[in-house]
This record gives C-alpha cells, structure tokens and sequence, in this order.
C-alpha cells in the first residue's frame, strides 16, 4: 500500500483557509482509493489557530508541538522529518504553508520523492498576494527582486518589525503571521533564493492551481502541474427556482480587503438598485462599512460565514455572482462553487479567473476595476432571464466536466502516485 505523508503548516479544522479544505477533500479521496495516508501539522497558535482541530478527519494527523522560537528552519525541518519517518512514507506532499517550504523540500528531498504545491503566491510574495501597497498588481518576484519585497512588506522597518514579531504579546494578525515565517526562513539572507531555486528542481512536481501562476514559474521548475481547486457537485447543485420577488447579486468574495473589489463592486450596483434587486454580501464584525447608513437600505442584505465555508444555500438565493477582484486570485474557489450552483458569474479577467470562466458562455470577463463594464454585464444579465439560465447551465455542465473532485482525483492526483503500486 503506498503511503503518502501530507505537511501543512497552517492546518486547521473546520476550516480557517480553503487550502485545508483542500487537503481535506483530496487526502480522503486518495485514501478512498487505497492509498494510505498521515497528515503531519504543526502545533502553534500563536500567530493563527495553526494546529486546531475541534472535529473529527478521515485520516489519520499527527500533531508536533512548536513555539515562536523553535518554528523555525532548523527545528521545523527536523522535527517533522523525526516523526515522518516512523511513518516510512513512499511520498512527501508538502501542502501549504509559506517561507518555510523551501527548506522542508531541501530536508526530505534526498530520502523521499517530494512533491511541493503553492496554495497562492507564498514563496514569490511575502503577503502572497502580488499586489502593491497601491493597489496596483504587481510585477515584480521575490525571486527576481527580493529588496524591493521586503521594503513592500516591511516599509524600511524590519529590525522594529522583528523584534515586534518575537517579543510582542499580541501578534494575532495575518501580518505578524507571515513575518514571523519570513524570520524564521531566514528569507532575508541573500541565501534564501538559492534555497527556493534548489528547492523548486529538486521537487519531484511542484502543483499551482492556474495558468497564471504557472507562467510566473516557467523558467524555474521543469515540472510544472496545473491541478485546480475542486468542488462537491453533490453539495453545491442548482436549487429549485424560488418564486422570488427580487433578483440576487451575491459577491461571495472578502470585504475587508480592497485587493478583492467592493468598492468597485458597490460603484457598479448602485445604478441598478431598485426595488427587485437585492444585493447578498458575506461579512464579520471586522467589516466596518456594514455600520455605515450606505449599506442600511433594504437593497443589501449580510450574511454571516461559517467555518464550514459559504453554503450552497446562498448562491441558490442569488441568480448571479460577481467576483470584482483587482488583484490576482489563486484558487477561485467561490466561482467554482457558484457554476456548481448553475448561476453564472462575473468576473476580473485575471488571475485563476482566466482559466474558470469561459466568457460570453458561463458568464463574463472584464477589466478589473472597470466599473462601468461591471454595471454593464451586470445589467445584461439581469434583464436577460435566458441568457442568465443558459449560463447557468453551462457553468453547471464545466464544472461536472472539469472541477468535480472525483474527476480531478482520477485526471490529476492519482498519476502523481504511479511510481508504486497501489492496493486498488
């Protein structure tokens, strides 16, 4: 039976990122299919719940304590491979995870076949969004430039920022989270791109979920795998259509963010508002405009997320989704999930988007940050009820054809594993 042993440095269940899920979904799919598996965590949670697990998995983990001080390069790496061998895996999955994966390929590589995936931009961005500080996408690696990330990261204080990142007491935030990680990588030594180069050939696969962030890696790695984020279509199916007296326009994206698009997206909704237009938004408490009059009209409704991610309920209450991100998304869960629903979807032609949606058939493409296209193919949608349906339907059939997790499991994973045999 070949066994695999999964790494993810920011696991947690119920989910806290879609990269869990995930993992979730492919390790049990794989062990459906024989092959038996162990995921490997660290526990720490410090800077995130890194390492929670408050219900029960389909598969065995093994949980290894940490603290901010030996998270690190050097104890990271040993301490995982300690346990991973007693587990005498045939492959090492490292899953997600961020400055620090380079060094756990360099440790396992030279006794076990590796394989290395980018959930986002970890490892080419230090804020693994590609996005500049003015909002503008940017074109620059951390490969290429590392100086000018940093100085976008840190703002010319990364000594204050280092010592903030150890020694202060409160550091639960996404940017102490990742600094910490920077620090511990030892990514600002002039080393560190050697180690993720090195890191990058001795992969046996190194897995990206679009085309777009393949194209950043071409040149770097010679083995390169598209393998996209997949959806359970036995969950997220097309509702029966409800007697409705409105029409729904769900952004089923952050809010918190500008990189994901909500002024755009509320620039481009508010010409058409009117009473049979209700706008779906997802929020938290974090989310400050909700208190603001704008959003007060009974033309926006709020719904809270579950840890269990958005449910197939809500994209059944819309009749179009809009994903109005101005910087580049990596996985484009959310639009999978409502072509699943047989709604269609309008989004930023960037990013994963470029592979998901086929625009003027399962929707519509257009400039990010382009109001005026966005009201537009808005507006088109919601006056044209067949337009909208056939959509829909198109969305729901590409999904069945490309993104159903059975499907990418057989097409994706399962060639990745065929070096030994396998029980079933």
């Amino acid at each position: 039976m070949t066994k695999i042993a999964f790494i993810d440095l920011t696991f947690c269940w119920p989910q806290w990122v879609p990269s869990s899920l995930e993992l979730k979904e492919v390790a049990s799919r794989l062990q459906k299919h024989g092959y038996k598996i162990n995921l490997f965590y660290p526990c720490f949670t410090e800077y995130l719940p890194r390492g929670v697990i408050t219900s029960n998995l389909p598969f065995p983990t093994t949980p290894i304590p940490f603290n901010r001080f030996t998270f690190n390069f050097y104890f990271l790496a040993k301490r995982m491979k300690k346990e991973i061998e007693k587990f005498s895996p045939h492959y090492v999955f490292i899953w997600d995870g961020y400055s620090l994966k380079p060094h756990i390929v360099m440790e396992f590589f030279k006794d076990f076949p590796v394989i290395l995936k980018l959930c986002s931009f970890e490892i080419l961005c230090i804020k693994t969004t590609l996005f500049n500080n003015n909002m503008s996408v940017c074109n620059n690696l951390f490969l290429k430039n590392p100086d000018q990330c940093i100085e976008c990261y840190f703002k010319g204080n990364i000594f204050k920022n280092f010592i903030n990142t150890f020694f202060r007491p409160n550091v639960s935030t996404r940017f102490y989270h990742l600094a910490h990680e920077f620090f511990s990588s030892l990514a600002f030594r002039n080393s560190y791109i050697g180690t993720i180069k090195e890191s990058f050939e001795k992969a046996e696969s190194v897995i990206v979920s679009n085309s777009f962030a393949k194209n950043l890696l071409d040149g770097y790695s010679s083995n390169i795998k598209i393998i996209h984020h997949g959806v359970d279509s036995k969950y997220f199916y097309p509702g029966k259509e409800a007697m409705k007296k409105y029409k729904g326009i769900f952004m089923p994206e952050r809010l918190d963010g500008l990189e994901h698009g909500f002024p755009a997206f509320v620039s481009a909704v508010e010409a058409l508002l009117n009473n049979n237009v209700k706008i779906l938004l997802i929020h938290d408490d974090f989310f400050e405009p909700i208190r603001s009059d704008r959003f007060k009209s009974n033309n926006y409704l709020f719904f809270f997320q579950s840890r269990k991610g958005i449910q197939p309920e809500l994209y059944q209450m819309s009749d179009i989704t809009v994903h109005p991100n101005v910087k580049p998304d990596s996985n484009g869960l959310r639009a999978v999930e409502a072509m699943a629903c047989g709604k269609p979807v309008i989004a930023s032609d960037i990013g994963v988007f470029k592979d998901i949606v086929d625009d003027g058939k399962t929707g519509f493409l257009v400039e990010p940050g382009n109001n005026n296209q966005l009201s537009e193919k808005i507006d088109i949608l919601l006056r044209d009820d067949k337009l909208r349906t056939e959509m829909g339907k198109e969305g729901r059939k590409k999904v069945e054809a490309e993104y159903e997790w059975d499907i990418i499991i057989q097409r994706d994973y399962l060639p990745l594993f065929r070096n030994y045999g396998n029980d079933n």
